[in-house]
């Protein structure tokens, strides 16, 4: 899951550029609106996990969900992060 923020022509040409990859598929939008952005000074990472990953792998997403999220931030994004989570781990 990915959350794309930013002017609308630079997420449009990310979204296509990850809709083309062939690392990716049945990519879907689940929420396309104006918002003020939740993850301004966040950077891009990366981790394959395997069974067993080390416990600190989403720690990112579980501390976003506990507070790490700047105020205002979008109820449908917290609760997306949150539902990821619950049924992931």
């Amino acid at each position: 899951m990915q959350i794309l923020e930013g002017d609308d022509p630079a997420i449009s040409e990310t979204f296509d550029r990850i809709s083309k990859d062939t690392r990716h598929w049945n990519t879907t939008v689940l929420l396309d609106r104006d918002a003020p952005r939740a993850f301004g000074e966040w950077s891009m990472g990366f981790t394959r996990l395997v069974k067993d990953s080390e416990p600190g792998a989403f720690a990112l997403s579980e501390d976003a969900i506990h507070g790490r999220l700047k105020p205002g931030a979008s109820a449908e994004i917290v609760t997306l992060l949150r539902t990821f989570y619950r049924i992931n781990f």
